[in-house]
């Protein structure tokens, strides 16, 4: 995850964004431990429709979101 995030600003992202499924606690709380933030989006599971994924936003680069 780290080398996502130092990659990013090279890229031009303004953010570093991913999905995780609605109730898995323990990567929603990995993901908040280094600085990611819940964003109010939510989508359907791909792979399983009867469960959905929430949108987590890590801010602070410049440039164009690629999240």
């Amino acid at each position: 995850m780290a080398a996502v995030v130092d990659w990013a600003p090279d890229t031009g992202a303004e953010a570093v964004g991913l999905w995780v499924t609605r109730g898995n606690d323990p990567a929603e709380r990995l993901y908040r431990s280094v600085g990611f933030e819940l964003t109010g989006d939510f989508q359907p599971l791909p792979s399983d429709p009867c469960q959905d994924e929430v949108r987590m936003r890590l801010p602070g680069q410049s440039g164009v979101s690629r999240a």
